[in-house]
Protein backbone atom coordinates (compact mmCIF):
# COMPACT_ATOMS: atom_id res chain seq x y z
CA UNK A 1 0.00 0.00 0.00
CA UNK A 2 1.34 3.70 -0.92
CA UNK A 3 0.28 7.07 0.90
CA UNK A 4 1.41 10.45 0.13
CA UNK A 5 4.46 11.46 1.29
CA UNK A 6 2.73 13.58 4.18
CA UNK A 7 -0.07 12.24 4.88
CA UNK A 8 -1.41 14.85 7.04
CA UNK A 9 -0.89 17.69 4.28
CA UNK A 10 -2.61 16.15 1.42
CA UNK A 11 -6.04 17.37 0.31
CA UNK A 12 -6.91 13.96 -1.04
CA UNK A 13 -5.53 11.43 1.54
CA UNK A 14 -7.58 8.32 2.43
CA UNK A 15 -7.36 6.33 5.87
CA UNK A 16 -8.08 2.97 5.51
CA UNK A 17 -8.79 0.93 8.02
CA UNK A 18 -6.43 -1.44 9.79
CA UNK A 19 -6.32 -4.62 7.60
CA UNK A 20 -8.23 -3.26 5.02
CA UNK A 21 -6.93 -2.26 1.75
CA UNK A 22 -8.71 -0.92 -1.80
CA UNK A 23 -8.44 -1.69 -5.65
CA UNK A 24 -9.76 -0.71 -8.90
CA UNK A 25 -10.42 -2.60 -12.02
CA UNK A 26 -11.70 -0.40 -14.77
CA UNK A 27 -14.56 -1.66 -17.30
CA UNK A 28 -12.84 -3.80 -19.88
CA UNK A 29 -15.97 -2.52 -22.38
CA UNK A 30 -15.61 1.31 -22.40
CA UNK A 31 -12.75 3.47 -22.77
CA UNK A 32 -9.51 1.90 -23.19
CA UNK A 33 -7.40 2.05 -19.45
CA UNK A 34 -4.71 2.97 -21.77
CA UNK A 35 -4.58 6.74 -20.79
CA UNK A 36 -4.63 5.00 -16.63
CA UNK A 37 -1.14 3.26 -17.41
CA UNK A 38 0.47 6.11 -19.24
CA UNK A 39 -0.26 9.01 -17.10
CA UNK A 40 -0.16 7.62 -13.45
CA UNK A 41 0.05 11.41 -12.54
CA UNK A 42 -3.21 12.15 -14.14
CA UNK A 43 -4.57 9.95 -11.08
CA UNK A 44 -1.82 9.74 -7.89
CA UNK A 45 -4.27 10.90 -5.66
CA UNK A 46 -6.24 7.84 -5.75
CA UNK A 47 -3.71 4.75 -6.76
CA UNK A 48 -1.11 5.94 -3.80
CA UNK A 49 -4.25 4.82 -1.60
CA UNK A 50 -4.60 1.55 -3.65
CA UNK A 51 -3.48 -2.19 -2.99
CA UNK A 52 -4.47 -3.43 -6.42
CA UNK A 53 -4.91 -3.13 -9.75
CA UNK A 54 -7.21 -5.44 -11.66
CA UNK A 55 -7.64 -6.28 -15.25
CA UNK A 56 -9.76 -8.97 -17.05
CA UNK A 57 -9.03 -12.06 -18.75
CA UNK A 58 -10.29 -10.59 -22.19
CA UNK A 59 -7.76 -7.73 -21.97
CA UNK A 60 -5.06 -10.13 -22.69
CA UNK A 61 -5.93 -12.69 -24.82
CA UNK A 62 -7.11 -10.60 -27.88
CA UNK A 63 -11.01 -10.54 -27.41
CA UNK A 64 -12.45 -8.19 -30.09
CA UNK A 65 -14.88 -6.96 -27.97
CA UNK A 66 -12.99 -5.98 -24.91
CA UNK A 67 -10.34 -3.06 -24.52
CA UNK A 68 -7.08 -4.82 -24.91
CA UNK A 69 -4.38 -3.72 -22.31
CA UNK A 70 -0.89 -3.94 -23.55
CA UNK A 71 1.56 -5.64 -21.29
CA UNK A 72 5.08 -3.07 -21.76
CA UNK A 73 2.55 -0.62 -20.44
CA UNK A 74 0.97 -2.09 -17.86
CA UNK A 75 4.04 -3.35 -16.59
CA UNK A 76 5.75 -0.05 -16.57
CA UNK A 77 2.95 1.43 -14.87
CA UNK A 78 2.77 -1.03 -11.86
CA UNK A 79 6.72 -0.19 -11.36
CA UNK A 80 6.21 2.95 -10.82
CA UNK A 81 3.12 2.87 -8.46
CA UNK A 82 4.18 -0.23 -7.12
CA UNK A 83 0.58 -1.95 -7.26
CA UNK A 84 0.03 -5.49 -7.34
CA UNK A 85 -1.72 -6.65 -10.69
CA UNK A 86 -4.69 -9.17 -10.59
CA UNK A 87 -6.36 -11.06 -13.08
CA UNK A 88 -9.85 -11.69 -13.06
CA UNK A 89 -10.49 -15.14 -15.50
CA UNK A 90 -13.39 -17.33 -16.21
CA UNK A 91 -13.08 -17.72 -20.25
CA UNK A 92 -12.54 -21.75 -20.16
CA UNK A 93 -14.07 -22.62 -17.24
CA UNK A 94 -17.08 -25.01 -18.38
CA UNK A 95 -15.29 -25.72 -21.78
CA UNK A 96 -13.90 -28.62 -21.48
CA UNK A 97 -14.91 -32.09 -20.29
CA UNK A 98 -11.61 -34.14 -20.71
CA UNK A 99 -8.72 -33.27 -18.74
CA UNK A 100 -10.33 -30.17 -17.98
CA UNK A 101 -8.50 -28.93 -15.03
CA UNK A 102 -5.45 -28.89 -16.97
CA UNK A 103 -6.59 -27.59 -19.74
CA UNK A 104 -8.00 -24.52 -18.20
CA UNK A 105 -4.64 -23.87 -16.22
CA UNK A 106 -2.97 -24.20 -19.07
CA UNK A 107 -5.13 -21.52 -20.85
CA UNK A 108 -4.78 -19.34 -17.88
CA UNK A 109 -1.08 -19.38 -18.13
CA UNK A 110 -0.94 -18.85 -21.57
CA UNK A 111 -3.13 -15.74 -21.07
CA UNK A 112 -0.59 -14.17 -18.39
CA UNK A 113 2.27 -14.94 -19.96
CA UNK A 114 2.74 -11.62 -21.37
CA UNK A 115 3.28 -10.16 -17.92
CA UNK A 116 6.22 -11.96 -17.46
CA UNK A 117 7.70 -12.08 -20.56
CA UNK A 118 7.53 -8.00 -20.44
CA UNK A 119 8.80 -8.22 -16.88
CA UNK A 120 6.05 -8.35 -14.61
CA UNK A 121 4.36 -10.86 -12.09
CA UNK A 122 0.88 -11.41 -10.81
CA UNK A 123 0.02 -11.16 -7.93
CA UNK A 124 -3.58 -13.10 -8.06
CA UNK A 125 -5.56 -14.89 -9.88
CA UNK A 126 -9.68 -14.10 -9.65
CA UNK A 127 -11.54 -17.32 -11.03
CA UNK A 128 -14.99 -15.80 -12.36
CA UNK A 129 -17.81 -18.16 -11.62
CA UNK A 130 -15.86 -21.39 -12.01
CA UNK A 131 -18.01 -24.04 -10.54
CA UNK A 132 -21.64 -22.31 -12.32
CA UNK A 133 -19.62 -22.29 -15.11
CA UNK A 134 -19.24 -26.46 -15.24
CA UNK A 135 -22.38 -27.01 -12.90
CA UNK A 136 -25.01 -29.30 -14.20
CA UNK A 137 -28.52 -27.87 -14.28
CA UNK A 138 -27.85 -24.39 -14.68
CA UNK A 139 -29.63 -22.94 -17.38
CA UNK A 140 -29.27 -18.71 -16.66
CA UNK A 141 -25.26 -18.93 -16.04
CA UNK A 142 -21.99 -16.99 -17.82
CA UNK A 143 -21.98 -19.78 -20.59
CA UNK A 144 -25.49 -20.53 -21.16
CA UNK A 145 -26.98 -24.15 -21.58
CA UNK A 146 -24.31 -25.32 -23.72
CA UNK A 147 -24.66 -28.35 -22.66
CA UNK A 148 -20.63 -28.70 -22.92
CA UNK A 149 -18.48 -29.34 -18.99
CA UNK A 150 -21.99 -29.68 -17.30
CA UNK A 151 -20.67 -31.90 -14.19
CA UNK A 152 -22.08 -33.09 -10.63
CA UNK A 153 -20.79 -30.52 -7.60
CA UNK A 154 -18.14 -33.17 -6.68
CA UNK A 155 -16.82 -32.81 -9.98
CA UNK A 156 -16.57 -29.21 -10.67
CA UNK A 157 -14.95 -29.08 -7.44
CA UNK A 158 -12.19 -31.57 -8.48
CA UNK A 159 -11.45 -29.68 -11.42
CA UNK A 160 -11.17 -26.38 -9.50
CA UNK A 161 -8.72 -27.55 -7.62
CA UNK A 162 -7.06 -29.36 -9.93
CA UNK A 163 -6.71 -25.95 -11.57
CA UNK A 164 -5.08 -24.41 -8.79
CA UNK A 165 -2.73 -27.42 -8.45
CA UNK A 166 -1.40 -26.89 -11.60
CA UNK A 167 -0.66 -22.99 -11.27
CA UNK A 168 0.59 -23.74 -8.10
CA UNK A 169 3.51 -25.91 -9.70
CA UNK A 170 4.24 -23.43 -12.31
CA UNK A 171 3.45 -20.14 -10.57
CA UNK A 172 3.69 -21.03 -7.00
CA UNK A 173 3.80 -16.57 -5.99
CA UNK A 174 0.23 -16.22 -7.01
CA UNK A 175 -3.14 -16.23 -4.63
CA UNK A 176 -5.66 -17.53 -5.93
CA UNK A 177 -9.64 -17.09 -5.33
CA UNK A 178 -13.04 -17.57 -6.22
CA UNK A 179 -15.06 -14.48 -7.46
CA UNK A 180 -18.88 -15.30 -7.08
CA UNK A 181 -22.41 -13.39 -8.00
CA UNK A 182 -23.67 -14.36 -5.01
CA UNK A 183 -27.14 -12.90 -5.74
CA UNK A 184 -27.99 -15.41 -8.27
CA UNK A 185 -27.49 -18.39 -5.60
CA UNK A 186 -29.12 -18.47 -2.36
CA UNK A 187 -26.20 -18.95 0.54
CA UNK A 188 -28.25 -21.36 2.58
CA UNK A 189 -31.85 -22.58 3.04
CA UNK A 190 -32.02 -19.68 5.66
CA UNK A 191 -30.01 -17.36 3.89
CA UNK A 192 -30.88 -16.15 0.27
CA UNK A 193 -29.50 -14.29 -2.73
CA UNK A 194 -31.50 -11.86 -4.05
CA UNK A 195 -31.98 -13.75 -7.06
CA UNK A 196 -31.66 -16.96 -6.21
CA UNK A 197 -32.13 -18.54 -10.15
CA UNK A 198 -28.40 -20.54 -9.83
CA UNK A 199 -29.71 -22.48 -6.78
CA UNK A 200 -33.46 -23.05 -7.91
CA UNK A 201 -32.00 -24.32 -11.37
CA UNK A 202 -29.24 -26.44 -10.00
CA UNK A 203 -30.32 -27.22 -6.39
CA UNK A 204 -27.20 -26.57 -4.67
CA UNK A 205 -26.55 -23.61 -2.11
CA UNK A 206 -23.35 -21.52 -2.29
CA UNK A 207 -21.80 -22.79 1.14
CA UNK A 208 -22.09 -26.32 -0.24
CA UNK A 209 -19.94 -25.39 -3.34
CA UNK A 210 -17.43 -23.28 -0.78
CA UNK A 211 -17.35 -26.71 0.86
CA UNK A 212 -17.00 -28.93 -1.79
CA UNK A 213 -14.10 -26.78 -3.41
CA UNK A 214 -12.39 -26.52 -0.06
CA UNK A 215 -12.60 -30.00 1.12
CA UNK A 216 -10.83 -31.23 -2.87
CA UNK A 217 -8.04 -28.53 -2.01
CA UNK A 218 -7.47 -29.68 1.46
CA UNK A 219 -6.55 -33.21 -0.60
CA UNK A 220 -3.83 -31.57 -2.70
CA UNK A 221 -2.58 -29.87 0.50
CA UNK A 222 -3.89 -26.44 -0.81
CA UNK A 223 -6.50 -23.93 0.35
CA UNK A 224 -8.40 -21.29 -1.10
CA UNK A 225 -6.76 -17.61 -0.65
CA UNK A 226 -9.52 -15.32 -1.16
CA UNK A 227 -13.49 -15.01 -1.81
CA UNK A 228 -14.76 -11.89 -4.07
CA UNK A 229 -18.18 -11.18 -3.47
CA UNK A 230 -19.80 -9.80 -6.67
CA UNK A 231 -23.20 -7.84 -5.31
CA UNK A 232 -24.04 -4.70 -6.83
CA UNK A 233 -25.49 -2.24 -4.67
CA UNK A 234 -29.23 -2.36 -6.82
CA UNK A 235 -29.61 -5.69 -4.75
CA UNK A 236 -27.86 -5.51 -1.60
CA UNK A 237 -30.38 -2.80 -1.34
CA UNK A 238 -33.64 -5.03 -1.56
CA UNK A 239 -35.96 -5.37 0.60
CA UNK A 240 -37.62 -8.55 -1.13
CA UNK A 241 -36.62 -10.98 -3.75
CA UNK A 242 -38.01 -9.99 -7.34
CA UNK A 243 -37.69 -13.94 -8.59
CA UNK A 244 -38.93 -15.49 -4.98
CA UNK A 245 -41.03 -12.44 -3.24
CA UNK A 246 -39.25 -13.97 0.12
CA UNK A 247 -37.55 -10.92 2.18
CA UNK A 248 -34.02 -10.46 1.35
CA UNK A 249 -31.45 -8.96 3.59
CA UNK A 250 -28.47 -7.50 2.20
CA UNK A 251 -26.25 -6.98 4.98
CA UNK A 252 -27.12 -10.72 6.82
CA UNK A 253 -26.02 -12.03 3.43
CA UNK A 254 -22.88 -10.20 3.37
CA UNK A 255 -22.19 -10.43 7.15
CA UNK A 256 -22.98 -14.35 7.03
CA UNK A 257 -19.89 -14.87 3.95
CA UNK A 258 -17.58 -12.35 6.09
CA UNK A 259 -17.76 -14.75 9.14
CA UNK A 260 -17.48 -17.90 7.06
CA UNK A 261 -14.37 -16.36 5.85
CA UNK A 262 -12.95 -15.16 9.21
CA UNK A 263 -13.68 -19.05 10.44
CA UNK A 264 -11.60 -20.87 7.30
CA UNK A 265 -9.06 -17.79 7.17
CA UNK A 266 -9.89 -16.74 3.92
CA UNK A 267 -9.67 -13.03 3.14
CA UNK A 268 -13.04 -11.52 2.53
CA UNK A 269 -13.19 -9.43 -0.64
CA UNK A 270 -15.90 -7.05 -1.73
CA UNK A 271 -16.74 -5.51 -4.99
CA UNK A 272 -18.17 -1.77 -4.38
CA UNK A 273 -20.79 -0.85 -7.91
CA UNK A 274 -23.53 -0.34 -8.76
CA UNK A 275 -25.60 -1.39 -12.14
CA UNK A 276 -25.51 1.61 -13.67
CA UNK A 277 -29.25 1.41 -15.51
CA UNK A 278 -32.68 1.78 -13.17
CA UNK A 279 -33.42 -0.25 -11.48
CA UNK A 280 -31.20 -2.75 -13.34
CA UNK A 281 -28.41 -3.45 -15.24
CA UNK A 282 -26.06 -1.84 -18.24
CA UNK A 283 -26.82 0.83 -21.23
CA UNK A 284 -26.91 -0.68 -24.47
CA UNK A 285 -23.80 0.11 -26.59
CA UNK A 286 -25.45 2.54 -28.44
CA UNK A 287 -26.31 4.35 -25.65
CA UNK A 288 -27.20 8.15 -25.74
CA UNK A 289 -25.13 10.93 -24.11
CA UNK A 290 -27.63 10.92 -21.90
CA UNK A 291 -28.12 7.74 -20.89
CA UNK A 292 -24.18 7.34 -20.49
CA UNK A 293 -24.53 10.54 -17.83
CA UNK A 294 -27.33 9.36 -16.08
CA UNK A 295 -25.54 5.81 -15.63
CA UNK A 296 -22.36 7.04 -14.55
CA UNK A 297 -23.94 9.25 -11.95
CA UNK A 298 -26.20 6.51 -10.91
CA UNK A 299 -22.93 4.21 -10.24
CA UNK A 300 -21.16 6.84 -8.39
CA UNK A 301 -24.65 7.15 -5.82
CA UNK A 302 -24.82 3.66 -5.67
CA UNK A 303 -21.54 3.06 -4.59
CA UNK A 304 -21.55 5.90 -2.22
CA UNK A 305 -24.80 4.40 -0.31
CA UNK A 306 -22.86 1.38 -0.42
CA UNK A 307 -20.42 2.42 1.78
CA UNK A 308 -22.36 4.13 4.22
CA UNK A 309 -24.68 0.93 4.50
CA UNK A 310 -21.49 -1.52 4.82
CA UNK A 311 -20.61 1.18 7.71
CA UNK A 312 -23.82 0.97 9.39
CA UNK A 313 -23.76 -2.72 8.71
CA UNK A 314 -20.74 -3.28 10.60
CA UNK A 315 -19.38 -5.14 7.37
CA UNK A 316 -15.56 -4.10 6.55
CA UNK A 317 -14.16 -6.42 4.04
CA UNK A 318 -10.21 -7.05 4.04
CA UNK A 319 -9.87 -5.68 0.60
CA UNK A 320 -12.79 -3.34 -1.81
CA UNK A 321 -12.61 -3.80 -5.22
CA UNK A 322 -14.34 -0.74 -6.68
CA UNK A 323 -14.80 -2.29 -10.25
CA UNK A 324 -16.84 -1.51 -13.56
CA UNK A 325 -18.07 -4.35 -16.09
CA UNK A 326 -20.49 -1.86 -17.65
CA UNK A 327 -20.62 0.79 -20.33
CA UNK A 328 -21.13 3.69 -17.80
CA UNK A 329 -19.13 5.13 -16.56
CA UNK A 330 -17.66 5.90 -19.81
CA UNK A 331 -14.82 7.64 -19.17
CA UNK A 332 -12.07 6.76 -16.75
CA UNK A 333 -10.90 10.31 -16.35
CA UNK A 334 -10.51 13.43 -15.73
CA UNK A 335 -10.21 12.92 -11.78
CA UNK A 336 -11.94 16.11 -11.53
CA UNK A 337 -14.94 14.69 -13.13
CA UNK A 338 -17.30 12.96 -10.31
CA UNK A 339 -18.64 10.73 -12.81
CA UNK A 340 -15.57 9.84 -14.35
CA UNK A 341 -14.65 6.14 -13.19
CA UNK A 342 -11.87 7.43 -11.36
CA UNK A 343 -13.05 10.36 -10.29
CA UNK A 344 -16.23 7.82 -8.82
CA UNK A 345 -13.38 5.86 -6.85
CA UNK A 346 -11.81 9.37 -5.10
CA UNK A 347 -15.44 10.18 -4.02
CA UNK A 348 -16.17 6.83 -2.67
CA UNK A 349 -12.18 7.04 -0.53
CA UNK A 350 -13.29 10.03 0.35
CA UNK A 351 -16.30 9.49 1.86
CA UNK A 352 -16.94 9.16 5.63
CA UNK A 353 -17.87 5.90 5.23
CA UNK A 354 -14.52 5.08 5.01
CA UNK A 355 -12.51 8.81 6.35
CA UNK A 356 -14.25 7.87 10.18
CA UNK A 357 -12.56 4.43 10.38
CA UNK A 358 -8.93 4.87 12.13
CA UNK A 359 -5.71 4.77 9.83
CA UNK A 360 -3.17 2.09 9.38
CA UNK A 361 -0.38 2.31 12.00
Amino acid sequence: MRYLGMLLLAAFAVLPSEGQEFGVAPSHIAESPAELLKYPEKWRPVWESLALFKIYDAQLSGKTWAKPVEPKLLVTFLQKTGLRLGVEYGDRFGHFREDAGRRVAEDILRVIQPIYEAGGTVSSLHFDGAVVRMLSGVRSGPNGDSGEGRFDLKTAAHVVADVFAHIRRSRPEIRIGLIVNIMNYDWSATVPGALGRWTAESGVYYQEVLAAVCAELKKNGDRLDFLEVDAPFNYYELKKSPTTGKPFHGDRLLRTIRDWCRVHDVAFHLVVNCEPREPFGDYPPAMSPEEAAAGATRYRQGGLAYLAALEQAAIRPDLILFQSWYRAPARNLPLSDPDSFIGTVQCCLQSPALLSVPPRH
